[in-house]
């Protein structure tokens, strides 16, 4: 049993006219504002139609409750969502920015708070909140008109941004004297990179705000539109198509529910959903200058000498390429230096052929020698001294410009030279480390990303790349089955234990300390980088 009732909607249409909607959930039309008051700023319909609904006999008529849960369209309930509010409290959420610590802002607010002083104004905003309906009718009007003189204000306006409304919404409370219990339990705002374990943080909304954006092995990939997208913004004018394709398994908890909702909504509304459909959360890889197959997508069907390239680009160092460095080469074709990401790719040809995109340009790599002398074991009277010293020299190479397009008027005639960065990891050395199992999981895996700090970087040898130098790491134990390794640097010891799906946790051993880390695919680099 739950102490919600029912839903009402509120519409602000032009001229109020009603949509294909209606006969789903009892609605309440308000014309929407002219452009000469929201100039631009549509969200001021908000407060306007609720203050339309209030004014009309209609909200008592079809508000029959006392109470009532003002919800965005991107408001998702996970729960029952029980009455928080009191006839003189507001139950509302915490929004970190809407700070009055924060001096440019409340510069601006104390302009228009003059009642006290502005931290007596909450952090928060109209929605998601519970209040009394005495609440809503005495605060509409103030919302909504501190609203529109916010907006036409330049300084307001520049400044608050695109929470002017809320900022229009918390001063009009706070000249009223409504107080407000926040509650940071309300709702949760996950993405690809944070809020990602939504049943341990059990929220009674997820508020679908931020886009998921994921690798098609589930990597998040930030800052970017993602191989699977789900993304509100993409569906802006049209509607998103039945059956949205499940994110990968590897992807966050958060995107896995988010979906599953949304499905389960449009299939209710199958008979009625509109033919204007957008795209599906399936976009696929892009950029890559090939369509690769599903086989050169496996290492494993690979040919031998392809993957053992794989392996030198991928595990035997960081690499410097003209003025970049650290780049790193990862095991599933990803790339990535201090300025962002990249792709690389490598053919089926003997001997095979690197090749790499960054920046939206491309590149092929040329060795001088062959690089492969470096995965050798000595034999005869060959010392690993000198087989490193042949190593050293075959890793050396240039990268070229690729012109994609011959009908293009632009030469691209730039070349860069190549080599591994800083110290050599090698194959030599610990021997149990070469061998054990986590070892070849681990080495040359990425992009790893400390706490989402990048680039981390699991090398053989036992080198460790960091955003704070290098380390070593290796494995505790030879068991098949362990799944836990050391990590040093900066002078600190970690003992890390390897979760599901691209994931680790890690424990400081001086303090117990806890951090997480995962894979996680940064912003492209920007154009001009090379």
């Amino acid at each position: 049993c739950s102490e919600m009732t029912g839903f009402t909607r509120v519409l602000a249409s032009p001229g109020g006219a009603p949509d294909n909607l209606m006969h789903v959930m009892p609605t309440f039309l308000a014309p929407s504002l002219p452009q000469s008051v929201h100039r631009g700023f549509h969200v001021i319909n908000r407060p306007w139609s609720l203050l339309k609904f209030t004014q009309s006999p209609k909200f008592r008529q079809m508000v029959k409750e006392d109470y009532v849960y003002i919800m965005e369209t991107d408001h998702l309930l996970l729960q029952d969502l029980p009455n928080l509010a009191t006839k003189d409290v507001v139950a509302g959420f915490y929004f970190p920015y809407m700070d009055t610590q924060a001096q440019h802002l409340a510069k601006v607010a104390r302009r228009f708070f003059t009642e006290g002083p502005v931290s007596d104004l909450y952090a928060t905003g109209p929605s998601p909140t519970i209040m009394h309906v005495d609440t809503l009718s005495r605060l509409a009007q103030s919302w909504y008109d501190i609203s529109v003189e916010l907006k036409h204000d330049p300084e307001a306006d520049r400044v608050f941004g695109w929470a002017l409304e809320m900022w229009g919404y918390t001063i009009a409370a706070a000249k009223l004297n409504i107080k407000h219990f926040i509650l940071q339990k309300f709702q949760v705002e996950p993405s690809a990179t944070w809020h990602q374990n939504v049943t341990v943080e059990d929220p009674y909304i997820f508020h679908y705000t931020f886009g998921h954006e994921y690798s098609l092995e589930g990597i998040p990939m930030v800052g970017q539109v993602g191989e699977w997208s789900l993304d509100k913004r993409r569906w802006t004018n049209i509607y998103p198509p039945l059956n949205l394709t499940p994110p990968p398994t590897c992807a966050g908890e958060a995107a896995h529910i988010l979906t599953g909702l949304l499905n389960e909504a449009m299939t209710s509304l199958q008979a009625e959903w509109p033919d204007r459909r957008g795209q599906d959360t399936l976009l696929g890889r892009q950029g890559s200058r090939t369509k690769r197959s599903q086989e050169d997508k496996d290492l494993i069907r690979l040919p031998k000498e392809a993957r053992e390239m794989v392996r030198v680009m991928a595990e035997l160092g960081a690499w410097k390429i003209g003025p970049l460095a650290p780049v790193n080469f990862y095991s599933n074709f990803r790339l990535l230096t201090h300025q962002g990401a990249g792709q690389w790719e490598i053919d089926r040809s003997s001997p095979p052929k690197v090749s790499f995109t960054l920046g939206k340009k491309n590149f092929d790599l040329q060795f001088d020698e062959d690089p492969l002398v470096c995965l050798r074991e000595p034999g005869g009277s060959e010392s690993w001294q000198k087989l490193e010293k042949m190593c050293k020299s075959a890793l050396k190479f240039t990268a070229h410009e690729r012109k994609l397009d011959p009908r293009s008027p632009f030469p691209a005639n730039a070349k860069f030279e190549g080599e591994i960065f800083g110290d050599l990891a090698g194959w030599w050395g610990d021997v149990r480390h070469a061998n054990a199992p986590i070892v070849f999981q681990l080495a040359g895996s990425g992009p790893w990303a400390w706490q989402g700090t990048t680039p981390l970087a699991f090398l053989r040898g036992g080198m460790l790349l960091t955003p704070w130098g290098n380390g070593k790491w290796g494995p505790l134990q030879q068991d098949d089955n362990d799944k836990t390794l050391f990590m040093d640097f900066v002078g600190s010891q970690h003992i890390v234990t390897l979760g599901d799906c691209n994931s680790f946790t890690s424990k400081r051993k001086t303090d117990g300390n806890e951090v997480k880390g995962w894979m996680q695919i940064p912003i492209p680099c920007p154009i001009g980088v090379l």
